[in-house]
């Protein structure tokens, strides 16, 4: 298998994940959700926005990125849970995503507090 990278997407049990990076223990990845689970995030997102002292909006629960690559246009990459997907083994590689996207993943998890800081030291090594 070829040497996978920040923004290149995978499957995982049918379902699509962005791999973020590993620490040779865990692999980060992003889940791609589908149409309808990236509307209730948005409009999740929206009502706390609403309330800006809402513990809510420290969570990874609301971490993601409205994804511009042609397969995925529309589909939100999760940074939610994104070391506990439980991804070993049964990789299967399905594309990359356009280079708008890398860069907003990239700064969605550097500069938002509610992302680990082991993922963001990760990342901030491995992407330029």
């Amino acid at each position: 298998m070829e040497k996978i990278i920040f923004g290149d997407i995978f499957r995982h049990k049918d379902k699509p994940y962005v791999w973020l990076g590993s620490d040779g223990e865990v692999i980060f990845a992003a889940l791609v959700l589908n149409y309808d689970e990236t509307k209730a995030l948005q409009t999740l997102r929206k009502r706390y926005e609403k309330i800006p002292s809402h513990s809510m909006n420290d969570s990874t629960l609301l971490c993601y990125v409205v994804l511009q690559t042609e397969k995925y246009k529309d589909q939100a990459a999760s940074l939610n849970r994104t070391g506990d997907h439980g991804i070993e083994t049964g990789i299967v590689p399905d594309g990359r995503l356009c280079e708008e996207d890398v860069k907003k993943l990239r700064m969605e998890i550097c500069e938002d507090k509610s992302i680990p800081e082991k993922l963001k030291k990760i990342v901030k090594q491995t992407v330029k």
